[in-house]
């Protein structure tokens, strides 16, 4: 018995639907890896690496703004009758677009978990350096210095040793 293949019809603007969509889909796997090295940074307290790693997600975050107004607006071009993106990629593009849109989606749902779970890291380790300025802070305000006389002097303020 011959093996049989099964090719999946794609309407004429489908294809070039698809490369879009499959281009979103990589932008946003990059951005998800981003996210990822964030979160890795973050846990093993890499703090140098935030900022490199915060412009290259803002810039991706600039891509992805740009393909998904470019798919809202050829859907809204291509539908009329203001129909969900989902038919309209149902429509157009068949089971490899859908595939790929409901693929899109589940990374779009894992970025924003991951982007969550970041945003909860840096707020603990914001208020950690906080409590931690804080203390320094308190520890500095009561330290012992000591006087000309050569008894101790407890620090209250004012200037700093060798301020002029």
């Amino acid at each position: 018995m011959a093996a049989t293949k099964f090719a999946f019809a794609v309407a004429p603007g489908g294809a070039a639907m698809l490369a879009d969509l499959e281009a979103e889909k990589l932008v946003l796997t990059r951005f998800l890896g981003l996210l990822k090295t964030e979160q890795r940074a973050l846990k093993e307290g890499f703090v140098d690496a935030l900022e490199q790693l915060s412009q290259e997600k803002s810039k991706l975050v600039g891509e992805l703004n740009k393909l998904e107004a470019a798919r809202d607006q050829a859907a809204a071009r291509a539908t009329a009758d203001g129909s969900a993106i989902e038919s309209w990629i149902a429509r157009e593009g068949g089971v490899p677009a859908t595939q790929c849109w409901l693929e899109l989606i589940d990374s779009a749902r894992e970025a924003r978990r991951i982007n969550q779970i970041n945003g909860v890291l840096i707020d603990t380790l914001m208020r950690n350096n906080r409590r931690a300025l804080n203390m320094l802070q308190t520890a500095a305000q009561r330290a012992s210095l000591y006087g000309p006389d050569g008894h101790n002097q407890n620090y209250t303020g004012g200037r700093w040793l060798g301020a002029a």
